[in-house]
């Protein structure tokens, strides 16, 4: 499926990567103040990375005896549905949490972080899955906006109040 973020109330194609010692490139949520999350690549098929983004993956769970985690794979068939990264941090000064909540469908959490300022104040920085019919609203930490995010049928849609963004989602 292919992958999105959202990141200072803008949408950005591909998930980004960082170098890891113990992972390799893995997708690194929250900060290090506020329990962290590396998302691997999953060994036997890794998703693609081009220019340090994967454009197109499926996320994997993997149980074992000390718990479950998820791996990005190479997609093995075309969807309807969207991988999107969400992280509502801001440099504001205004001391509100940033969060999202589901509007309409089911979206799925498939990774979760959480940041935090020194302040205290708390930003998620989450992979959600989205199938068609699901929307999300996004309050970015310390604004009084919002935005919103829909899957259209396999189309995603991205309204700011301001201005509506339309981006689509093509498998091949």
């Amino acid at each position: 499926m292919k992958t999105f973020e959202y990141f200072h109330g803008k949408i950005t194609p591909g998930l980004s990567t960082v170098e890891d010692d113990q992972y390799g490139r893995v997708v690194f949520l929250g900060d290090a103040n506020a329990k962290p999350r590396r998302i691997a690549l999953d060994m036997t098929s890794p998703a693609e990375i081009k220019d340090g983004k994967i454009e197109n993956c499926w996320p994997r769970t993997i149980t074992s005896k000390r718990g479950s985690f998820v791996v990005l794979e190479r997609p093995l068939r075309s969807a309807d549905r969207f991988l999107i990264r969400v992280n509502t941090s801001t440099q504001s000064t205004l001391k509100r949490n940033g969060e999202w909540e589901s509007k309409t469908g089911s979206p799925k959490v498939v990774a979760q972080a959480d940041g935090k300022r020194q302040t205290g104040v708390l930003y998620c920085d989450d992979i959600i899955q989205m199938s068609p019919g699901d929307s999300i609203i996004v309050r970015p930490e310390g604004e009084e906006t919002f935005h919103e995010i829909r899957n259209e049928r396999g189309r995603m849609r991205f309204l700011d109040g301001r201005k509506q963004k339309k981006v689509e989602v093509e498998e091949a």
